[in-house]
């Protein structure tokens, strides 16, 4: 029964292969240049087809975001420990962020893309918000454990070293998505945070 359950219906599988479709259409074009029927023609099916599992694009990239969303926390949770200490999860967490990055490039590209498209529309600013607090919360959980450890003194201001360090991982992430050879040199990323750790914004 229990595999029986995992075994996806072929409504699930026409909403896979639209959504790796519009997420490889996304990165390379952008949304804005992405058009429903340029999906309905990757995966081969009509644009009525498609509106039956997506009422329009703009559900269809929240359904691309979720599927990011997903992506990245698995890659970054399943590497930490439970023994990690605060900071040690803080420095994984950045590394794996920008590992995760350099390994699923259109997944991290329409990221970056929400974030350019803010600058010009309403609602893709409320999306460049929501990954930004999610981003910070992120980090922000880190940095209050850190306190509880006696890592950080109770007089750091939380908040904005959580904001900082966000700012400073977001930078190294579109870098190395810059990068023409899809490298970064990852083990400069934990000593760059311990400097920002090390100032502890008092």
């Amino acid at each position: 029964m229990e595999q029986e359950s995992q075994v996806k219906t072929k409504g699930q599988q026409t909403q896979d292969r639209i959504l790796d479709a519009a997420t490889e259409l996304f990165a390379k074009h952008g949304f804005g240049e992405t058009s429903v029927q340029m999906i309905a023609d990757a995966v081969d099916l009509s644009q009525s087809a498609i509106f039956q599992h997506y009422k329009n694009k703009a559900l269809i990239l929240s359904a691309v975001r979720a599927r990011i969303s997903a992506s990245n926390h698995t890659f970054v949770d399943s590497q930490m420990l439970m023994t990690d200490t605060a900071d040690e999860a803080l420095e994984k967490h950045c590394v794996l962020n920008v590992r995760w990055a350099l390994l699923n490039r259109d997944l991290a590209q329409i990221i970056v893309l929400n974030y350019y498209m803010g600058m010009y529309d309403p609602e893709y600013r409320k999306i460049s918000k929501g990954i930004v607090d999610l981003g910070r919360d992120r980090i922000l959980k880190y940095i209050y454990a850190g306190i509880r450890e006696g890592v950080y003194p109770k007089a750091v201001k939380p908040e904005l070293l959580a904001e900082i360090i966000h700012e400073h991982l977001m930078g190294c992430f579109i870098r190395a998505l810059a990068s023409g050879d899809g490298k970064a040199d990852l083990k400069i990323i934990p000593e760059k945070i311990r400097l920002l750790t090390q100032g502890l914004l008092l």
